[in-house]
């Protein structure tokens, strides 16, 4: 890995920025058409474009980090600020879901008779498979967490950095997710009971998706050597955003799994 004394350096022109937005664009657009009509080719194959590009844009990055060497320590201080601000953004995204669960439950509507769930609702039993869920995700987030632990103590041992015990893990999470969804009793147009809890799961389980490319890409970059001890915050940014996606969902168990289940009746004066 080559060193360079410059304390900032010239980006070269990448096309990836804006082709990566058009695209999301169009990724929201077929996800609207999916939810309106069924057809999920079009969605699909916007997702394939988004890894497509994904794939691109990361390549170009790596060959900047671990070939030439541009991103000194100060980059990577600069990095990191981002990354936080990043999760950071991504917190407050999932507030907002939280925000109108609490306010929908403490003040539902008349019309429904003020009671949550409402009537005709049967919200999923948090015991069943929201709580194997959330053992994985404990296990998943330790499992990493150790292996993170291992490298910084041991320095050079690099076969300790397993990670597709975690991916592996995190596809189960998705498996599982899948399967409640589809013996859900109700569906997204159920109400606003339905919509928030598709809504805030469903954004978590992209996140987790996110999540396992994630680790998987920093997998094969341990396979291909391009970590070091004194070069692993790559690595560490893995690490920040699964746990993110960890304390989201333990949030969502509490939240939207046991305190939504509960059936809440407001007397109405």
């Amino acid at each position: 890995m080559n060193k360079h004394n410059l304390r900032l350096f010239i980006l070269s022109f990448s096309p990836w920025p804006i082709i990566f937005s058009i695209v999301l664009i169009f990724l929201f657009i077929n996800l609207i058409i999916f939810l309106n009509s069924g057809n999920l080719f079009y969605l699909i194959f916007n997702l394939l474009l988004v890894l497509i590009i994904i794939f691109f844009w990361w390549n170009d990055v790596l060959i900047e980090s671990t070939y030439n060497g541009f991103h000194n320590n100060y980059i990577t201080k600069l990095i990191i600020y981002r990354i936080i601000t990043f999760i950071i953004s991504e917190i407050f995204f999932f507030i907002r879901f939280f925000w109108t669960f609490f306010h929908i439950i403490f003040s539902p509507d008349v019309m429904v008779g003020s009671i949550w769930p409402y009537i005709g609702i049967y919200s999923i039993n948090f015991l069943n498979l929201p709580l194997l869920n959330s053992l994985l995700l404990i296990r998943r987030g330790c499992w990493v967490s150790f292996r993170h632990y291992i490298i910084l103590v041991k320095k050079n041992n690099y076969r300790e950095f397993r990670l597709l015990i975690t991916v592996i893990l995190g596809l189960e999470f998705i498996i599982l997710q899948a399967f409640e969804y589809n013996i859900s009793i109700f569906c997204f147009s159920d109400g606003i009971f339905g919509s928030i809890f598709f809504i805030a799961t469903g954004f978590h389980g992209i996140h987790v998706i996110i999540g396992i490319i994630f680790l998987f890409v920093m997998y094969l970059r341990i396979k291909n050597k391009h970590f070091s001890f004194n070069h692993i915050i790559g690595y560490e940014f893995s690490i920040w955003y699964w746990h993110f996606v960890d304390v989201v969902w333990l949030y969502l168990y509490i939240i939207i799994y046991w305190l939504g289940g509960f059936k809440l009746k407001l007397l109405i004066n």
